[in-house]
């Protein structure tokens, strides 16, 4: 270990680089990490700006953090100014390797799946002022392994009728709806009464009587896809322009439409490979309980309506963006929403650029 002054902090929930350099003083979080890597065992040592709750982070006494700041202040003098940028959709030809780790806390019990897919996107056409994005998906390993119980295969089998799938996105490029759903129900039709023969008993009969009524009897699916966490995660520097270096903004996550509060800024500018990386920081912004949530109507309708603590929670994410091919080619993000004191669910997101 080095000699350095400092303090050895027990990493919180929801804590992240940013907030805690922040919280000590120091005007650059990319030196939090080079100086826990100065000071840490080989074992504990960062290799990106994502930090664990449980784990130790070595950070600076104040008379380091002063002296640090003065460097970062005479660094930043010699940069150069950063240059507005945009990405655009349109012409956008790109696949991607998708992996969601989920882990779902109740109490005491987690449980933790990981599921694996390719996704590509084709910018097809500009229509009426909106976009069209054609997606397809390939089928999906659950912790590495093809569905294999009865139910992920009837899962799997269902979800084929919705690909290819035609987004329509705004000109800001947020998913607005699908622009191909006939085809999609004719598609689903065609396969339902094979899914019937195949698969049987009162839950593959429930399940895909649930289906059905979702293709034809709702817009459950465009509701499911205008929420969908991999699709807006990807979009995400589309919809923000990038026109600057530093933006705060508000984004839905989930089903629920939970509301956080997201500061995005240009981490690094790499002019030699044209490339950039993109950090945001956010905090669940939402007066919701997990109750109010399950069921809304209780706020206005019942009389016993008992108000809870609203939830909380952290988004943390990277994207590392090629300016040449305007597209983002390495993704990580990070949610994590507490429901309540026992309950929280944590989605992490890798999506990264296949070069073909």
């Amino acid at each position: 270990m080095q000699t350095k002054d400092y303090i050895a902090c027990k990493i919180k929930t929801g804590d992240s680089l940013k907030s805690l350099a922040e919280r000590i003083g120091l005007n650059n979080y990319k030196q939090l990490q080079n100086f826990h890597n100065d000071i840490c065992p080989k074992t504990e040592l960062l290799q990106n700006f994502e930090i664990t709750k449980g784990n130790t982070l070595y950070v600076p006494d104040l008379k380091e953090v002063i002296s640090l700041n003065n460097e970062i202040k005479k660094g930043e003098t010699n940069q150069p100014p950063l240059k507005p940028f945009k990405l655009k959709l349109d012409n956008l030809i790109a696949s991607y390797d998708v992996t969601i780790d989920k882990t779902v806390t109740t109490g005491v019990i987690e449980k933790t799946n990981k599921i694996a897919y390719t996704l590509n996107l084709n910018y097809l056409i500009n229509k009426d002022d909106l976009k069209i994005l054609r997606v397809t998906k390939s089928e999906f390993y659950i912790n590495k392994i093809k569905p294999q119980s009865k139910i992920q295969r009837l899962a799997l089998f269902c979800s084929k009728a919705y690909y290819p799938m035609d987004l329509l996105l705004s000109k800001h490029g947020n998913i607005i709806g699908i622009n191909n759903m006939p085809e999609i129900k004719k598609r689903w039709l065609d396969n339902k009464s094979n899914l019937e023969a195949n698969f049987n008993g009162d839950y593959a009969e429930k399940y895909i009587n649930n289906v059905n009524k979702k293709l034809l009897e709702s817009n459950q699916l465009e509701k499911a896809i205008i929420s969908d966490t991999v699709l807006n995660t990807l979009l995400l520097p589309y919809q923000r322009l990038n026109k600057t270096s530093k933006t705060v903004f508000n984004i839905n996550y989930y089903k629920y439409h939970i509301n956080l509060k997201v500061s995005q800024e240009v981490e690094s500018n790499d002019t030699k490979n044209n490339t950039l990386t993109i950090l945001q920081n956010g905090k669940v912004e939402d007066t919701r309980s997990y109750k109010d949530l399950l069921n809304p109507n209780d706020v206005n309708n019942n009389p016993f309506y008992i108000k809870l603590p609203k939830i909380e929670g952290t988004l943390n994410s990277s994207y590392q963006v090629n300016l040449e091919q305007e597209l983002s080619t390495k993704i990580k993000a990070k949610y994590h929403i507490d429901y309540t004191t026992s309950k929280s669910k944590t989605t992490i997101l890798t999506i990264n650029h296949i070069n073909n």
